[in-house]
């Protein structure tokens, strides 16, 4: 019996991974059953095979998925499936409304991911001697969405610690010029602040949104490390 196994994140695609974390939320499964399904999504082995495999090499195939998808990822602006390379958005402050809007939807999502892939990174039309690109225009997801599934596990972890830092520091410098904004603000301009939030007039609402806000970096932040283990993450 020949079995492919997954040697580095590199080697599992997303689409494998949606399934396993579709997997992650099953409680009614014994360890067995679980690990079985598990080798069954990683090495497309079929589940009735998988009975005749030894226990040894039953417990050296849940090793080595186990340590591909441990390992660390870092940001990779291109990468290709097949022999179409695609390239992440190269400015983030061109994304089109209908760009961010998707991106809203879906993010954080992993049964969607692939749909955020469809938007993150899109076919290179065009590259320079000094790896500068430019990407296809955007149309919908489904134009991609599908073929994203094939993308490997490591840019869509990737990109998802990307956009993590980016809504922590978006979220950490918010609330530094809403501090630096009301230390200046009158009386007066607070209370119209007050009224536009539709918060209470003595101001206590702003204090209350302030510190959500707070709460939302701090949550954030105490859920950092599980960005990096994918098979604990979610």
């Amino acid at each position: 019996m020949k079995i492919t196994i997954p040697e580095s994140i590199n080697d599992i695609t997303l689409g494998a991974f949606q399934k396993y974390h579709e997997l992650l939320q099953r409680e009614d499964l014994q360890q067995f059953d679980f690990d079985k399904r598990k080798i069954e999504i990683f090495t497309a082995l079929k589940r009735e095979d998988i009975s005749n495999i030894k226990q040894s090499d039953f417990k050296f195939i849940i090793d080595k998925i186990d340590i591909a998808l441990e390992q660390n990822v870092a940001f990779e602006p291109t990468f290709k499936i097949k022999d179409v390379e695609f390239g992440f958005i190269p400015n983030l402050d061109e994304i089109s409304l209908g760009e961010f809007s998707d991106l809203d939807n879906y993010f954080g999502k992993w049964d969607k991911m692939h749909n955020v892939m469809a938007v993150l990174y899109r076919p290179v039309i065009e590259k320079n001697k000094h790896n500068q690109y430019l990407i296809a225009p955007f149309n919908n997801v489904e134009e991609f969405g599908n073929l994203m599934k094939y993308t490997p596990l490591s840019v869509a972890l990737s990109s998802h610690v990307f956009f993590w830092n980016l809504e922590k520091e978006l979220l950490q410098a918010t609330i530094s010029y809403l501090e630096k904004i009301l230390m200046k603000m009158t009386k007066v301009n607070k209370a119209i602040l007050v009224k536009k939030l539709n918060l209470a007039n003595n101001g206590d609402g702003i204090r209350a949104f302030m510190q959500s806000q707070r709460e939302t970096l701090e949550n954030l932040m105490k859920s950092s490390d599980l960005n990096y283990l994918p098979s604990l993450t979610f």
